[in-house]
């Protein structure tokens, strides 16, 4: 639940409850965008509100990964910068880290190559991400 002037605004479906580390962002023009992940499933979702948090949206499955790195300050990150939405993730499975990006505030998503050089690099599962506000990730 995120909250907004002291009234409690859920964003988690029943069917999603248990997802973790959620991870918030707000664009250039005001959007709220929230992305989580659950466990059990690997998935990772994203949920966005252009009201000021009143309203979230459905939530949308960005991707997702094996063995999904998760707890302990883990998870995914989410940027929103101009028109682009950018989300990482790590997967203990192969350890690499990796990427989807939205140019339609979030409702569709696009799977982009490993960020990380070197295969396996990233199984510690930490990592992080800004955005200049123009575009740039």
């Amino acid at each position: 639940m995120l909250r907004l002037q002291g009234a409690p605004v859920e964003i988690i479906p029943p069917d999603l409850r248990g997802a973790i580390q959620p991870q918030v962002a707000v664009s250039p023009a005001g959007a709220i965008h929230v992305v989580f992940g659950k466990k059990e499933s690997g998935a990772i979702y994203h949920v966005a509100s252009t009201d000021g948090g009143r309203i979230f949206s459905k939530p949308v499955k960005v991707g997702e990964l094996p063995k999904l790195a998760l707890g302990m300050r883990r998870g995914p990150r989410i940027v929103a910068t101009g028109n682009v939405l950018a989300v990482t993730v790590i997967s203990h499975d192969d350890g690499n880290l990796h990427a989807w990006s939205s140019q339609d505030g979030g409702m569709a998503w696009k799977e982009s190559p490993n960020v990380n050089d070197a295969p396996k690099r990233a199984g510690e599962g930490l990592h992080a991400m800004a955005g200049n506000g123009a575009g740039k990730v």
